[in-house]
């Protein structure tokens, strides 16, 4: 993975990292969607510790991501 960010021209260890949302913030407003709901139009940048990673067929990876007291799970599609 380092590998192949280095050979696209990206820092595999950027120094900075933008964060849009909180982790608690980010619980506290989309903790309303019901299941399987999606939105697509919205781009958010969070940061925590990944704690698991779960993959369901070849495509869609799972994410345990905590921080701040709090955890979510992030579902990451791979196409």
């Amino acid at each position: 993975m380092v590998a192949q960010l280095r050979e696209a021209g990206e820092d595999p260890y950027p120094h900075k990292f933008d964060v849009s949302i909180s982790l608690v913030e980010f619980v506290e407003r989309y903790s309303d969607l019901q299941a399987g709901q999606v939105l697509t139009d919205e781009r958010l940048s969070v940061a925590g510790r990944v704690h698991a990673k779960r993959q369901s067929g070849a495509k869609l990876i799972f994410y345990d991501l905590r921080g701040e007291g709090t955890k979510i799970q992030v579902m990451a599609n791979a196409s």
